[in-house]
């Protein structure tokens, strides 16, 4: 089976989106499909048999990969996608489109239509297009984007749902399928190693102080202010650390020497550092879909502190160890002193993915039903 795949994100890069990019091409490409990648110019390109990449020009190359946003840049790298899938739906035979997030979608949608193929489209929600106008102000005038949103959500042949909430948000007919989004594999066979007992982690050079764990970017919407506001209001004293990964380019600036930012981390440092946690955060000022965050945070023992937003309760709500705190210095500083006396270890089960055989499924029934469309009726003879 070959699959037209629309990635409008950095790929392969350590980001959600492209995460999920990642996770979905690696599905496929266990069944042995054949898929041709359509990206942008930044990420490093996958060792995977079967893979093959076409990236927008240079000239689009994002100056700030890891924080997301719409920008120039990003509009001109998704005009040269829509250039290049035109292009391949013109000279190749797909069974298959399998596009991502709004752009993705939008641009699977219209170069079907320009090409008069017909090929089914699969639209793998990251969100909501009114999660990300609310959140990047795509359109000034909500009525635009709800109307897109409607028309992508039936013009497609399948939805891909990555989050619970979104499923409970659609108003169409068209057929979905949920499948969460997954953590890094590499990260998560290693914290089972961890948890086990089966390994050691690497140690830290804080030695046995306690320590704070936030992970990923540092865009606004991520709320590291308001972590780092709330950092300082606790009394440390060289006790204990706020311990941050990422991009420390992109970092804010602070004055707090108990304070570490440790850059970008491989698979096994990161799970390290997760097992090793005496609390784990979530600072989050946005609602919309689940920082990929918590789903790392998820298969690890030590308590929770996010704030108290549906991409967290989405996920999270019931759960023991987790607090919900107000989004203010003073409540998050709260909510992280008593975590930190918190000695519990809280026993979390996290299922394996099985979204290897649900795009099996998906696919197997796209493709069978534009083959019985196709076929002339059959006629018979008296």
């Amino acid at each position: 089976m070959r699959v037209l795949m629309i990635a409008p994100a950095p790929f392969e890069y350590d980001r959600g989106k492209s995460i999920r990019i990642r996770q979905t091409v690696t599905h496929l490409a266990d069944l042995g499909y054949e898929i041709d990648v359509l990206t942008y110019p930044v990420g490093d390109d996958p060792e995977r048999e079967g893979v093959s990449l076409t990236r927008a020009p240079e000239l689009f190359a994002q100056v700030a990969p890891s924080v997301p946003g719409v920008t120039l840049r990003q509009l001109g790298s998704n005009a040269a996608l829509l250039v290049h899938a035109i292009r391949k739906l013109r000279r190749h035979r797909y069974d298959v489109i399998h596009a991502h997030d709004v752009d993705g979608a939008l641009i699977g949608q219209v170069a079907r239509l320009l090409t008069r193929r017909d090929v089914p489209l699969v639209y793998d929600m990251h969100g909501t297009f009114e999660e990300l106008n609310e959140q990047y102000d795509v359109v000034d005038t909500p009525g635009v984007a709800d109307r897109l949103q409607s028309y992508l959500h039936d013009a497609v042949d399948h939805l891909v749902v990555n989050w619970p909430h979104i499923e409970d948000l659609l108003k169409t007919d068209t057929p979905r399928t949920l499948i969460l989004d997954e953590p890094d594999p590499a990260v998560c066979d290693r914290l089972e190693r961890l948890r086990s007992g089966e390994v050691t982690p690497t140690s830290n050079p804080w030695g046995d102080t306690q320590y704070v764990l936030y992970t990923g970017n540092y865009a606004e919407y991520q709320g590291v202010d308001l972590l780092l506001a709330a950092f300082d209001r606790l009394d440390t004293d060289g006790e204990r650390k706020l311990v941050l990964t990422g991009d420390d380019t992109e970092a804010p600036q602070t004055t707090n020497r108990d304070v570490v930012y440790t850059g970008f981390v491989d698979e096994e440092r990161l799970a390290d550092l997760l097992f090793g946690a005496d609390v784990l955060v979530s600072p989050r000022q946005t609602d919309g879909f689940p920082p990929m965050k918590v789903l790392y945070y998820l298969r690890t023992d030590a308590p929770m502190v996010v704030t108290d937003r549906t991409c967290h309760t989405s996920v999270l709500d019931g759960l023991d160890g987790v607090t919900f705190a107000d989004e203010t210095p003073a409540a998050f500083a709260e909510a992280i002193r008593e975590a930190l006396a918190d000695r519990t270890r809280y026993s979390r089960s996290v299922s394996r993915s099985t979204g290897t055989d649900a795009y099996r499924r998906i696919y197997e029934q796209l493709v069978t039903a534009t083959t019985n469309s196709t076929q002339p009726p059959t006629t018979h003879r008296s």
